[in-house]
């Protein structure tokens, strides 16, 4: 979890710059990017981060010592 926050941390400024600067510079009609976005964004990678290691941590823990070969 820990990498997923450095990585959202990186991130976000990166892609607030390139949407805010670069993509949507010239458009007429220009929706800004908030803070809204990146966040639940941010919240949707850690849920699907969490998901993934939980399920490994569950799957590797579950049997039984004794019966692995």
């Amino acid at each position: 979890m820990f990498l997923l926050f450095l990585a959202a941390v990186i991130a976000i400024p990166i892609a607030y710059f390139i949407f805010d600067t670069i993509l949507l510079a010239d458009q007429v009609h220009k929706a800004p990017i908030s803070i809204f976005e990146l966040g639940l964004g941010v919240i949707i990678i850690f849920a699907i981060g969490f998901m993934t290691i939980g399920s490994q941590t569950w799957k590797a823990a579950k049997p039984k010592p004794t019966n692995t070969r």
